[in-house]
């Protein structure tokens, strides 16, 4: 997928997770992606932030609709720790690379499963 000569030289990704952390895990790694949706919960700071340093990158309120993007490469997840099982899950079935900002659960049987699930879905899960 990402080494296709047809692609754009840069990853296409969602970046899911707007809080204080997220923002500046952003900030970090949003020089090296083509970052194509904002995921959010629509908190004034957050919409503030994003609309100031990324105006020309939709905000969203669901990862279902970032995931729904064409030819989206990967998601970064740095949401609340109990939303990472599922949403790390939604990213991997539409077949895309994952980081998630740690923990990957709560519970590790959520975890064991998630992983698991990345074993089929993708090349690549960091967490």
């Amino acid at each position: 997928m990402l080494d296709d000569p047809r692609r754009p030289s840069r990853p296409r990704c969602a970046f899911a997770g707007l809080g204080s952390w997220g923002r500046r895990l952003l900030a970090r790694v949003a020089p090296a992606f083509d970052v194509v949706a904002l995921v959010g919960s629509g908190r004034p700071e957050s919409v503030a932030s994003s609309v100031r340093n990324y105006p020309d990158v939709p905000y969203l309120d669901t990862l279902a609709k970032a995931l729904a993007l064409p030819a989206l490469d990967a998601v970064f997840l740095a949401r609340p720790t109990p939303t990472h099982a599922e949403l790390a899950s939604q990213a991997l079935e539409a077949g895309c690379h994952l980081f998630v900002e740690k923990p990957l659960a709560v519970d590790p049987r959520d975890a064991i499963r998630v992983l698991a699930k990345a074993d089929t879905h993708t090349d690549s899960c960091d967490i």
